[in-house]
């Protein structure tokens, strides 16, 4: 829907008029150039949940106009000057975009609060989320040590400030690693258990956490030339076996092998319009009261036009055809020939699963 058109922006109003819930994530300016911003919303139905979610929020404020996306706003909410090792440059997070998810969970929170009130109250309500400060939320701690005491937070590579040894350890293999959490003393014990005959794990000198912290890169040296004989795999299993947190470094590959995603059916075939069968991310969590598997995949452009256009706002056929003729909505795209995914001749090798059925190779 081209809601920068007239009739375009005239839909979406009346399609408020059938929803609980209106989401938008673009820049503070542009809800009401669209003639889309929450007085217009809520003059369509006064009890509608309005969610408004720019980089800055909405209300005005220093940043109002700025733009935002998420690798800029990782750094200035002081995400990457955590990121990397304390003698070099920050980092930063690479592609995942961490405002991304916090807002959108805190926007998913503000919603179900907001339905909730409006249960009780009948009232509708205006949620201005700033993207910028859902980041910002997830150095709650830090910034209150540094008011607290001064003491800011360094970068400390894969480190961390409580613990010893934590870090990612290399393995048997061409760039294969394995992280490892000692959190206490007795985690230590077990590791050393799971270490016997190495020098490091005789030493009881390093019974104590201050005392492995003061042995510092020499002890890291020791573990990597220990872990480095290792399959991480393998070794992982030994050491959660003896209550170490451990875990194998996993690439996109290892992720999809991974055994624990793999008894859980987390990547999945459902149905898709465009492939007969494609692979998704189930929902994480399973509830025991509700369904909560996806059915397909996402809808392909303009596939649910007739039933959203038509069975909801009684758009006949010739005004359907007449808004794809003139730019208003996509036409839906019916494909002639069913796409093949690269991955479908040997993915079911590696992700088995019964509703590969039917698929064809």
């Amino acid at each position: 829907m081209d809601a920068k058109t007239e009739r375009g922006r005239d839909i979406v109003l009346k399609l408020v008029e059938h929803c609980d819930v209106f989401i938008m994530n673009m820049s503070a300016s542009v809800p009401a150039q669209l003639g889309l911003d929450a007085g217009a919303l809520l003059g369509r139905r006064p009890d509608l949940i309005c969610c408004l979610m720019p980089g800055f929020g909405i209300s005005p404020s220093r940043y109002h106009d700025y733009r935002a996306w998420g690798p800029n706003l990782g750094p200035l909410a002081g995400l990457d000057n955590l990121t990397g090792w304390p003698d070099r440059a920050q980092s930063g997070l690479g592609t995942a975009s961490c405002p991304d998810y916090t807002s959108a969970g805190h926007a998913a929170v503000a919603i179900l609060a907001a339905l909730l009130h409006r249960d009780a109250t009948g009232e509708g309500q205006v949620i201005d989320l700033s993207q910028f400060e859902s980041t910002v939320a997830l150095l709650g701690p830090l910034l209150a040590l540094f008011d607290d005491t001064g003491v800011e937070r360094e970068r400390c590579g894969n480190g961390a400030t409580f613990g010893c040894p934590r870090g990612v350890f290399p393995t048997v293999g061409d760039d294969q690693w394995i992280a490892i959490a000692c959190s206490t003393d007795d985690q230590w014990a077990a590791l050393c258990e799971v270490a016997h005959g190495e020098p490091f794990a005789a030493d009881r000198t390093l019974a104590h956490e201050s005392a492995r912290r003061a042995a510092g890169d020499a002890l890291t040296s020791d573990i990597a030339s220990w872990t480095s004989r290792w399959p991480a795999f393998e070794l992982a299993e030994l050491l959660q076996g003896g209550g170490v947190p451990a875990g194998e470094v996993h690439d996109q590959a290892g992720v999809l092998t991974d055994p624990q995603l793999r008894a859980r059916r987390t990547i999945r075939p459902v149905p898709s319009t465009r492939f007969g069968r494609d692979l998704i991310t189930a929902f994480p969590p399973r509830m025991s009261g509700a369904a909560t598997d996806l059915p397909c995949t996402g809808p392909m452009l303009g596939e649910d036009n007739d039933d959203i256009l038509g069975n909801l706002l009684g758009l006949d056929e010739d005004e359907r055809r007449q808004l794809a003729d003139d730019g208003v909505i996509d036409s839906p795209v019916h494909p002639e020939v069913r796409l093949r995914r690269p991955y479908v001749d040997w993915v079911r090798h590696i992700i088995p699963d019964p509703d590969w059925a039917g698929v064809d190779v």
